[in-house]
């Protein structure tokens, strides 16, 4: 660390020791906010619209074939994203007992 200044002890030293840990709490993260559908009301500007959004729309309007392929695509998504949380999470504990 001698020489080296605050910018670079973040760069050399912090992001690739916290690498693991952040991507596990970014993927955990996003597994819990994709299904969020009131924070999802509050927080979407006009003229976007999110899959929560989507699935809530088709839910209503009775279009049941376009609800069930947005739905099982999105549970195949949070399903995707919940085996990498978990892999992240095991190698960030498993590297932390070392």
């Amino acid at each position: 660390m001698d020489g080296v200044g605050p910018i670079g002890q973040v760069i050399r030293i912090a992001v690739p020791l916290s690498r693991r840990a952040s991507s596990a709490a970014w993927a955990v993260a996003f597994v819990l906010g994709l299904g969020e559908l009131p924070a999802t009301n509050v927080i979407t500007p006009p003229g976007v619209e999110t899959i929560s959004l989507l699935i809530w729309s088709l839910l209503h309007t009775g279009v049941e074939s376009h609800l069930a392929a947005v739905a099982l695509v999105t549970l195949a998504t949070i399903a995707a994203a919940g085996f990498v949380a978990v892999g992240l999470v095991r190698r960030a504990l498993a590297r932390a007992r070392d």
